[in-house]
């Protein structure tokens, strides 16, 4: 499935961004789930986090919600965004940067 417009535009600048925190964001595909997170993000020091990506305004389905309580109870950074800047906290705090 091809995306188009601001989502896939800020996917494209989310993985760009993961490069520049020298890690890497990979779209991994769940056999049978179609509600993981957009992104498996990998930063050094085996830090793993998921990142859910939307256009401005749009919300997660009940789903990528379910998705996300059970990776953060298994200790994961992880959420859902919609602007780059957001992205760039979630990797600075991956980071412990803050």
């Amino acid at each position: 499935m091809s995306m188009k417009g601001p989502e896939s535009e800020l996917e494209r600048q989310f993985c760009r961004l993961a490069g520049e925190h020298g890690g890497r964001a990979e779209k991994l595909v769940l056999l049978g789930e179609n509600d993981f997170p957009d992104r498996t993000v990998m930063l050094p020091g085996a830090i793993i986090g998921f990142a859910e990506l939307k256009a401005p305004g749009e919300r997660m389905t009940p789903g990528q919600r379910q998705w996300m309580t059970i990776l953060q109870a298994f200790g994961f950074p992880c959420g859902c965004y919609d602007n780059i800047e957001a992205c760039d906290r979630f990797f600075r705090k991956m980071k412990g940067e803050y």
